[in-house]
């Protein structure tokens, strides 16, 4: 089925209670693959840069919040010091 946080839940229990021995058993008996999917190779370089990308933009968003952070924290530090 589609709910597969309950099904994780429902495994769990049946540990906890005895059903099984263990939560590989639990799994073995309770879980039936439907269909498996295998990594394409062919499109592995293109799905690398992609990525890289990705990480790119998420490192430079990340630096430019910290400096708009970091100016906003110094301001204020510098708004009390004034202040006091």
């Amino acid at each position: 089925g589609s709910e597969l946080g309950a099904k994780g839940g429902a495994m769990c229990a049946a540990v906890a209670v005895g059903a099984y021995a263990s939560l590989p058993e639990a799994m073995r008996a309770m879980v039936k693959v439907e269909t498996r999917l295998e990594p394409n190779a062919e499109r592995a370089g293109v799905l690398d840069a992609k990525y890289a990308a990705y990480c790119s933009a998420v490192e430079n968003n990340v630096q430019a919040s910290l400096k708009t952070q970091g100016a906003g924290l110094a301001a204020s530090a510098q708004n009390r010091a004034t202040a006091a």
